[in-house]
């Protein structure tokens, strides 16, 4: 529990060190992967076209307002919505100091009662 977290700050960590300014992955859903809700957790963003598609399509065909993947996480609603209904997407992470990326994860560590931000 909080290994996956803990491995994301240090990537960050070292990433700005090395001047990489984003990380992308593919959020796995499957019987065997939970990728579509732990990246969406800490804060990754949908990085294709074709995705962010499908999910303004899944929010309107459930009457939900939310018009990314943050702010549909941002709730214990929404969270709950995405782990009934999500499904494997790509994502992209903007490690800029005060990115809604970066800002999305502090405020999973604070909810998470972790005692550090990025």
């Amino acid at each position: 529990q909080g290994t996956g977290t803990i491995i994301l700050i240090n990537e960050i960590i070292q990433a700005r060190k090395l001047g990489i300014n984003h990380l992308k992955v593919s959020a796995a859903k499957s019987n065997y992967f939970c990728g579509y809700y732990t990246w969406a957790r800490l804060g990754y963003s949908i990085d294709s076209s074709e995705d962010q598609k499908e999910f303004d399509e899944l929010i309107n065909d459930h009457g939900r307002n939310e018009k990314s993947m943050i702010e549909l996480m941002e709730t214990k609603d929404g969270r709950d919505f995405w782990k009934a209904n999500g499904f494997w997407w790509e994502g992209i992470f903007d490690m800029a100091n005060g990115s809604e990326n970066i800002n999305a994860l502090n405020a999973y560590l604070t909810q998470a009662g972790i005692n550090f931000s990025l």
